[in-house]
């Protein structure tokens, strides 16, 4: 059982916690404080993987939580939990099947052993991939570089150009042998594409970097939030209208539209600021789903912390401490509840260790 958050580190946060999201200056990270709760969380993790690894309630394993916890793992410099993790992938989650080379370098959406996988993932394959590039470099494993570039070649065969528009299909049926039709925004990763392009000199995956980039550039609403669905087949019915990326009804889910702004802090900073911008000046009453055109609320549900966590994280990425310092203290009341929260949020979890990685890296060189 993990234990609890001692009182010093309670105390701390709850002075930080106390900030209201409206005011102007919040205080400083309590970097102390900040270490003892990723340490307290990663305890968790590391007690559930113990226990039989991230397991949902429902007996799958989900590529999504495995690469989470094994980026943070890498980017923590935790060893011993990234090697297990990263021992389930490659027995469970990346296909390579000498009997079925296409789908070499596919990674299974989610994996239950002894049953056998049902369709793959391309949000999964590029975290996977992501973790895996960041496991390389954090503990010099020349193997685990070659696996995250099996993993993009795979990725980059769910693509192919559509109505004049490249698209990456969301997954590939392994019993009907079948791609899906539709693909998400959520399918693309232009920035850590194009970060494996230039370290290898791969022509290919610098094409898809720079078509991913153009799509989600494309992908941008009136409000300054991302676009959620590309499917070119309107184009059939809609021959005059450029439509790439749309959003059903003009829904935008605000967790997806923050993890799509994350894919271009590089490629495209100004998308990034424009998604930030919008749910900060929104932080006190925010909604977990948007219209697209407006900005307006599409619903009275409450963002979850998953969104606070992505926010936060963003702002720290982007270089913007008193954005960052502002969503920390709106979500640290919740990161407290997490440590004893006897309810196993894998995906939360994750997020959320990913998000203190990033707070409390060291500023880069120059």
């Amino acid at each position: 059982m993990v234990r609890l958050v001692p009182l010093v580190l309670l105390a701390a946060l709850v002075g930080l916690a106390g900030f209201s999201a409206r005011d102007a200056t919040p205080p400083p990270l309590d970097r102390p404080a900040l270490e003892a709760l990723r340490d307290a969380l990663a305890a968790r993790a590391r007690a559930w993987v113990d226990a039989g690894g991230p397991r949902r309630e429902d007996g799958f394993v989900y590529a999504v939580d495995v690469a989470h916890l094994m980026e943070h793992a890498a980017l923590a410099g935790d060893r011993p939990l990234y090697d297990r993790l990263r021992a389930f992938a490659a027995a469970h989650l990346v296909l390579d099947d000498p009997a079925d080379p296409y789908t070499r370098g596919f990674v299974a959406w989610r994996a239950q052993p002894g049953t056998p996988p049902d369709a793959s993932g391309t949000t999964e394959a590029l975290r996977l991939a992501r973790a895996l590039w960041r496991g390389a470099d954090a503990f010099d494993r020349p193997a685990d570089r070659a696996l995250a570039r099996s993993i993009l070649d795979g990725w980059r065969r769910h693509a192919y150009v559509d109505q004049g528009v490249w698209h990456v299909r969301n997954y590939f049926n392994l019993g009907t042998r079948a791609f899906a039709n539709d693909s998400y925004l959520v399918d693309y990763d232009p920035d850590f594409v194009a970060e494996v392009a230039a370290a290898t000199g791969d022509a290919a995956l610098a094409e898809a970097a720079r078509q991913s980039l153009e799509l989600i550039e494309a992908a941008r609403s009136p409000s300054g939030l991302l676009h959620t669905l590309v499917q070119p087949d309107l184009r059939t019915m809609y021959p005059e209208v450029p439509i790439r990326a749309f959003s059903p009804n003009d829904l935008i889910q605000l967790n997806n539209a923050c993890f799509v702004a994350e894919t271009v802090l590089h490629g495209a900073p100004a998308v990034a600021d424009a998604a930030l911008t919008f749910a900060t000046a929104r932080m006190r009453h925010l909604k977990r789903w948007y219209y697209g055109r407006t900005g307006e609320a599409a619903t009275e549900r409450d963002a979850d912390l998953a969104v606070y966590s992505c926010f936060a994280r963003l702002a720290a990425r982007r270089g913007d401490p008193l954005t960052a310092r502002r969503w920390v203290a709106a979500a640290l009341p919740w990161w407290r509840t997490m440590v004893d929260d006897p309810v196993d949020r894998f995906y939360t979890l994750g997020e959320t260790l990913l998000t203190l990685d990033h707070l409390l890296a060291p500023p880069p060189r120059g």
